[in-house]
């Protein structure tokens, strides 16, 4: 068996959501890696989606979706039992408690403890593993119409070519809007109160617009 890509995981949210009895549609978000989940999500079951929200994004791209190399999966199972094994040695608590200080007392220790484990890290070596499929996979969404769209990037830290990929995923829609965080790095919309809750208040915009059906309007 094979990690799961963003084919996988969008069909697992799908069924999850079913299952649950989660009437949609829905305003997905996704952050980083997320946001490639949702894109496919969205291009596989357009009409259970009513907007979007990505923030930081990892970029699609539109070459067609390749069947995992041979060899590949165990090379990377290989990886992640070193990475396991680092951690249970200590490296993976050393790593996870410099993290997550601007959360809540309880929350940041529930967060450190799972980030120093060897499942997280495995996991986590896992998705770098089928990203190259998973942004493939995010890339079959060519338009969401005039669905709501908000694109929230990060100032700090960015890659050569982060800005112009995230001014890209902006023209996915025509009620769209790109706002760029200032300040923010791309952990920080998880990590830092401030710029988590530009996080929410995204989703919230886009909830208003689907609901309203009012174009997205900048603050």
């Amino acid at each position: 068996m094979s990690p799961p890509d963003g084919a996988q995981i969008a069909t697992d949210l799908h069924r999850l959501l079913h299952r649950a009895h989660v009437r949609g549609p829905y305003v997905l978000a996704g952050h980083s890696f997320g946001g490639l989940y949702v894109r496919t999500y969205a291009a596989r079951y357009p009409g259970e989606v009513a907007g979007l929200v990505l923030v930081d994004s990892t970029a699609a791209h539109s070459t067609p979706v390749s069947p995992p190399q041979a060899g590949s999966y165990s090379v990377l199972k290989h990886l992640s039992s070193l990475i396991a094994t680092t951690s249970r040695l200590g490296v993976g608590r050393f790593i996870a408690n410099t993290s997550f200080s601007d959360l809540p007392p309880k929350y940041r220790d529930d967060a450190r403890t799972t980030a120093a484990t060897g499942k997280e890290m495995d996991g986590f070596l896992e998705e770098f593993g089928t990203a190259n499929r998973s942004e493939a996979e995010a890339g079959e969404l060519r338009s969401l119409g005039a669905k709501p769209l908000i694109v929230l990037t990060a100032d700090r830290d960015n890659s050569k070519g982060w800005m112009a990929a995230q001014n890209e995923m902006a023209t996915l829609s025509t009620n769209s809007l790109h706002r760029v965080e200032s300040g923010a790095t791309h952990a920080a919309f998880v990590e830092n109160p401030q710029h988590a809750a530009a996080v929410t208040r995204a989703i919230h915009d886009v909830v208003t617009s689907v609901r309203t059906g009012a174009p997205l309007t900048r603050p």
